[in-house]
């Protein structure tokens, strides 16, 4: 994603899978930096409540105030309120603005898809200079 650099890869037992680094596009200076995220991969409807378990420990174990769920699996209005809740009371919790971002198997998708469509067209670029 041009905006997003991976700042660390590591899981490192804290409840998330890696930390995210936020680029501002116009100034190229960071804004949020390790960001946790947390990566799911569901086949179907998503029957468990785990990865908002997981999002939780992510954002108590962090200062970001933005926490990323990166998810695969089809997400009900039951999950989808379940983390509205969950996130209303991880800000009483913690006394501070919380913001769980659902980057679902859709958007996932279609960042994929920008990717590689960026990617076809930067090599066709440079394969015109080059040639």
């Amino acid at each position: 994603m041009p905006c997003v650099e991976l700042a660390d890869p590591t899981d490192r037992g804290q409840g998330w899978d890696l930390l995210l680094r936020v680029i501002n596009p116009i100034t190229d200076t960071i804004l949020p930096d390790e960001v946790p995220a947390q990566c799911k991969n569901y086949q179907g409807p998503v029957r468990t409540m785990k990865p908002i378990e997981d999002l939780e420990r992510c954002v108590q174990h962090s200062d970001s105030r933005i926490a990323y769920l990166f998810i695969l699996g089809d997400l009900s209005d039951e999950f989808m309120d379940r983390l509205e809740e969950a996130q209303l009371g991880m800000e009483r919790k913690l006394a501070r603005p919380i913001e769980c971002v659902v980057v679902d198997q859709d958007q996932i998708a279609a960042l994929y898809l920008t990717y590689m469509v960026d990617a076809e067209q930067m090599q066709a670029k440079s394969d015109e200079f080059s040639g």
